[in-house]
């Protein structure tokens, strides 16, 4: 990594939900309890720049797809990266951290990137269990058979397990979520920085050890938990998938505050 750039590394806002507070966790520990206050969920998608390269970390969903499912969005990722100066013609690179909606919606938005996503989450995202609702659930078919033609046209790099995405930038299966979630690792000015994911998609999943309700199976959610923790540099150093709070710790971009610096030490420490 000695020769990799320091990357710029954004999360980038394009919608939020307010869900109930126990859809945000599993657990009801009677000496840790949740609040009875909704969760605001943020829907973020990540930007990644730096030695010539643009590179988006999923692509969200767009508003037909949320009207399907009773969300709203902000503006689509499309809209969002216009603010960085970025057209869809120039991002060469979409890692997918899991086909969930609201990560994998607008693939054919942008007509020059290569995708990367882990072998297990096509094949998951395929399998037999996707004929039980319970396990579907967060999955749209129709943003399946967008990457399946991607497949089709040589646009699609697979990942199994841990790797190398780029110089500076690397990889790491996160099972548990779903089976084939991938958390990223970024090389910034400030140390390597750990999108963590949803593998938590607040502090809370992760700090106070309490999944998120959309679950595949909780060993390896847990286990994948424990990987993040171990890796990463610092506390300060890992990014949730959804929490508000990323939104209020770092550094909102000049011209839209749904846009911030992620290479930027958090204005203060959310950790155990």
């Amino acid at each position: 990594m000695t020769d990799a750039p320091d990357y710029e590394f954004y999360a980038i806002k394009y919608g939020v939900v307010d869900v109930p507070a126990k859809y945000a966790t599993t657990i009801d520990d009677p000496n840790n309890p949740v609040s009875e206050e909704p969760r605001k969920l943020v829907y973020f998608f990540h930007l990644i720049r730096g030695g010539g390269r643009t590179i988006l970390v999923d692509c969200g969903f767009d508003h037909e797809c949320g009207a399907k499912r009773g969300r709203t969005i902000d503006r689509l990722p499309v809209e969002a990266i216009a603010k960085l100066g970025v057209k869809p013609e120039d991002v060469d690179t979409m890692i997918l951290t899991h086909l969930h909606y609201d990560h994998a919606g607008t693939l054919g938005t942008f007509p020059n990137a290569e995708i990367i996503i882990q072998e297990k989450e096509l094949a998951f995202a395929t399998s037999r269990f996707m004929s039980h609702p319970a396990v579907r659930r967060a999955f749209d078919a129709e943003h399946i058979c967008d990457l399946i033609h991607l497949i089709f046209a040589e646009r699609v790099r697979f990942m199994d397990g841990d790797g190398e995405i780029a110089p500076g930038i690397t990889g790491h299966l996160l099972p548990g979520h779903s089976h084939g979630l991938m958390g990223l690792q970024v090389k910034t000015k400030r140390g390597r920085v750990f999108l963590a994911g949803d593998v938590a998609h607040f502090y809370d999943n992760l700090w106070k050890r309490n999944p998120f309700s959309i679950l595949q199976l909780v060993p390896e959610y847990c286990d994948s938990q424990d990987k993040v923790i171990r890796m990463a540099e610092s506390p300060d150093h890992i990014v949730p998938g959804h929490d508000e709070q990323i939104l209020e710790i770092y550094p909102a971009h000049p011209d839209d505050e749904g846009i911030v610096d992620l290479t930027v030490p958090p204005s203060r420490s959310i950790g155990p």
